[in-house]
């Protein structure tokens, strides 16, 4: 039998006892990471399908809802086939999802549509019928025999205002772009998602989404009626929602989850690749291995070193042994002893030698007594007995090279006990890793909570408002909840912030979410919305005087003083109320209603509560098309400056108003009243205002150059025009552009604007006036007057409002308290303009009190530029 090498059993042990306990402890860890990382994957894949399958059933319900909204669009119900011409493809243009829209007439007939197919019959199509019955209708997918699209109809039925049956409203929805709505929110670089029926046909198919030519989409469309692979087929169940594994059509083992879609007949699945999910596992079973051969690297020459000092000793004995065995004691020689050598070995050696030396001195006395042999006995008895010693000397040796192998494998234990100390840490590292991982978890889940609450206040923010209300919106689609909610708007925090800084405006909105909890109690849900805005979900609410009475109090908590880091300020509010499922079958069109009812409760004077009426929705929308023809106003030149004169007591003229008109070809003339207002509040003013004071200074040109430089044009500034960064600049190169001197433009202000902000407005009139521009008061008597400010305000000029000039007929008290802001602003070395002069007893009453200059219809009308210029022609006559 073949044994083998002292060194090479070492070696060998020694990579065994590391190699087999590695691969051991990397597989258990691999196995169990392989199992968790499938098991994590799968449950979010089942998470996101879910997720995915909510977005297409809200997506489609906005969908639905759309062409219901156009369905009861004034056009519609008046039949007016321009209007609603215009209407559909005004509709078309804003609306990227829907691929086209068309109005189907009682009949049946496509009359109008926004692509080129009208007047053919639709009488046996299933949205025909169902308009007829008059329901709105949802198609399943259907393939578009225009184009060979897979599309998905939406009608929704037309009644006049007699609630009679006109016809019906038809949207398609082309089938891939529910599909591009599905992958933008998907997961992993291999992930797929898509949508099939009952029959396992492929409603969309992921791999041709990304399509660029008329051929790749007539392809989409062949294959969005195809089977689906019969591996993912057989690994679904129909009808039914789980999560499995597959192969899929590339020939890759996918993890998936599929969810049964019951109310469209369809089926939602979502995959990825396995190799995806497992890579990040393969590299650190990889970097395992690595480290394992390291430390087997680094080990080897450590045991080839101690194999060495042990063997070196032993490889000499067994020499010195083999000269012994064949009696050649001459060949024999002395150990060199080594300070590395086992103690064990050294004395073996030692002893070793010292034996042989014996050996040597006894046959060489045997030699020399050889022929005294037969005549000592005696001697050679005590011979054989020296002999028996040595020998009992070489059993010890032997004995303690027995002892040497036990210490050995002793050392060899040691050794193999460190590795399995070693691997011992290596299983705590793991176990400190998964603790990690579990602390990490637990930390995603603070962050969780903290994503549903408002940092401000502490009370649940939007996100959770709106999940609050869409399940509170689930239930009523069940019947098992009905309620209402109240959207609140603190009046006036604006003011509170620029007066007082943001930290006293932070701490307000604090203090009053504070007041609404106590005041609503257990009966409702509170959260904040954002900025100054709250929000209270009165669950199972639905007796309109219980909701009332919870307004109003919420409204009185709010007219109490409230005390904030040592200042009391008074406060109110403004309350918006919609009635659940009454005002919206949605939790985004509830709280949109509400935000409506809340603005028509501010337009009312602030400080109370308005239920939601269908008018708020319809003047939101005009609002809203009014903006959008305000945004293009300048461009389409549907902008003019009229100009009313203003003339002293003698009827000579000395200035002009320049007062902005619109005159929109889709909406006729709007009152400024009405327009200036959604310009102040979409950012719209600083635009408009420059564009009028370019054209007054261009119209104050035009006046030097015929003669009338001492004529000045006033403008009005709107308050957020005034604080613009760049109002000043603006003002200069208006007046630069026209060539005309700064004491030619007359800036005009209101009194509630200067009030807004009364330090910034103060610092820019200054300035104003130093580049000598005149400045006057606007509408005084009808904001907030104070002497006080009105000494600090570096003005020349009060214009005393129309209300009060015609008090002047009728009201002897009024006729006093102009005389009195005549005489006040004469003191103060002010002129006055008294507007709105409509007749001579006015103008009569306004000279005897020595007012300075008039202005109103007697004298002039708002007139565009060439007829005022003409009626200083016709003056100077």
């Amino acid at each position: 039998m073949k044994t083998q090498t002292l060194q090479y059993q070492i070696k060998l042990w020694t990579v065994l006892l590391i190699i087999v306990p590695s691969l051991l402890i990397m597989t258990i860890y691999t196995v169990g990471q392989i199992s968790l990382a499938k098991q994590q994957n799968l449950e979010l894949i089942e998470q996101r399908v879910h997720a995915q399958k909510r977005l297409i059933d809200y997506w489609m319900e906005e969908r639905v809802e759309n062409i219901r909204d156009l369905s009861r669009a004034e056009a519609f119900r008046t039949l007016d086939e321009s209007q609603m011409e215009r209407t559909l493809y005004f509709k078309k243009q804003l609306d990227n999802y829907f691929d086209s829209f068309s109005y189907i007439d009682k009949k049946g007939y496509m009359k109008i549509s926004t692509v080129e197919q009208r007047n053919s019959s639709t009488t046996d199509n299933p949205y025909f019928k169902a308009a007829k019955a008059r329901n709105s209708y949802v198609s399943n997918v259907v393939i578009d025999p225009n184009n060979n699209q897979p599309i998905i109809n939406i009608s929704s039925p037309i009644y006049d205002y007699n609630g009679d049956f006109q016809g019906l409203i038809l949207g398609t929805i082309k089938i891939i772009t529910l599909e591009k709505l599905l992958r933008e929110n998907w997961i992993g670089q291999t992930g797929e998602i898509f949508l099939i029926n009952k029959e396992g046909l492929m409603l969309t198919d992921p791999r041709y989404l990304n399509t660029q030519n008329d051929k790749d989409i007539d392809k989409h469309a062949a294959l969005a009626n195809s089977k689906l692979t019969e591996n993912t087929f057989r690994a679904i169940a129909p009808g039914e929602s789980g999560t499995t594994t597959w192969n899929d059509y590339l020939g890759n083992k996918v993890l998936g989850a599929y969810l049964d879609v019951p109310e469209r007949g369809w089926m939602l699945i979502g995959k990825i690749n396995e190799d995806e999910v497992l890579i990040p596992i393969y590299k650190q079973l990889t970097m395992m291995a690595g480290a394992t051969a390291i430390l087997i690297l680094l080990i080897l020459p450590l045991a080839k070193r101690i194999t060495n000092q042990i063997k070196l000793p032993i490889d000499w004995l067994i020499r010195q042994s083999s000269q012994v065995a064949t009696e050649k004691y001459q060949l024999v020689d002395q150990y060199n002893v080594s300070k590395n050598m086992p103690y064990e070995l050294v004395i073996l050696c030692e002893t070793f030698s010292n034996m042989i030396t014996k050996i040597k001195n006894t046959i060489s006395l045997l030699k020399q007594n050889e022929a005294k042999l037969g005549n000592h006995m005696l001697e050679i008895q005590e011979i054989n007995a020296t002999l028996e010693e040595e020998m009992m000397e070489r059993q010890a040796a032997q004995a303690a090279l027995v002892n040497l192998n036990i210490d050995l494998e002793n050392k060899i234990n040691e050794r193999t006990q460190d590795l399995q100390d070693m691997n011992a840490a290596l299983e705590e590292e793991i176990m400190e890793r998964q603790a990690a991982q579990e602390a990490l978890n637990k930390k995603n889940q603070v962050i969780k909570n903290i994503a549903y609450s408002d940092s401000l206040t502490g009370l649940p923010n939007r996100a959770l408002l709106n999940k609050r209300l869409k399940k509170e919106m689930e239930r009523t689609r069940c019947g098992e909840s009905s309620g209402a909610v109240l959207f609140i708007d603190l009046d006036d925090l604006k003011m509170v912030n620029d007066t007082f800084g943001h930290t006293y405006g932070d701490a307000l909105i604090t203090m009053a979410g504070k007041r609404i909890v106590e005041t609503v109690g257990n009966e409702g849900f509170v959260g904040r919305i954002g900025g100054d805005e709250f929000m209270v979900i009165l669950s199972g609410e639905h007796d309109r005087k219980n909701i009332i009475q919870s307004a109003n109090m919420i409204i009185e908590t709010f007219n109490q003083d409230m005390e904030v880091l040592g200042i009391c300020f008074h406060t109110s509010a403004s309350v918006g109320i919609a009635v659940y499922p009454a005002d919206g079958d949605t939790s985004e069109e509830i709280f949109k209603n509400a935000d409506n009812a809340m603005y028509a409760a501010k337009k009312s004077g602030k400080n109370c509560w308005r239920f939601y009426e269908t008018t708020m929705q319809i003047e939101a929308y005009d609002k809203i098309r009014l903006i959008n023809s305000l945004r293009h106003a300048i461009e389409n030149q549907e902008l003019s400056l009229h100009y009313q004169p203003q003339v002293d007591i003698n009827g000579c003229t000395v200035g002009f108003e320049a007062l902005l008109r619109w005159n929109s070809p889709e909406h006729g003339a709007i009152s400024p009243t009405r327009f200036i207002p959604l310009a102040e509040q979409n950012g719209l003013i600083q635009k408009i205002g420059n564009w009028v004071l370019k054209e007054a200074s261009q119209f104050a040109r035009k006046l030097v150059n015929k003669g009338w430089g001492h004529i000045h044009v006033a403008v009005n500034v709107s308050p957020y025009q005034l604080c613009a960064d760049h109002f000043i600049d603006d003002v200069r190169k208006a007046l630069y552009s026209a060539g005309i001197e700064p004491n030619q433009l007359e800036i005009e202000i209101t009194e509630n604007a200067l009030i807004e902000s009364l330090e910034e407005s103060t610092h820019i009139l200054e300035k104003i006036q130093a580049m000598g521009i005149r400045m006057s008061l606007d509408d005084f008597g009808t904001g907030y007057s104070s002497l006080t400010y009105l000494q600090r305000l570096p003005v020349k000029t009060l214009k005393i409002d129309k209300a009060f000039i015609d008090m002047i007929l009728t009201n002897k008290a009024q006729k006093a308290i102009i005389r009195t802001i005549i005489d006040m602003a004469h003191i103060m070395k002010m002129n006055v303009v008294a507007e709105g002069v409509e007749t001579e007893i006015q103008i009569a009453y306004l000279a005897k009190c020595h007012c300075d200059l008039l202005q109103g219809y007697i004298i002039s009308p708002p007139v565009p530029e060439a007829e005022a210029i003409n009626f200083l022609s016709y003056c100077k006559k």
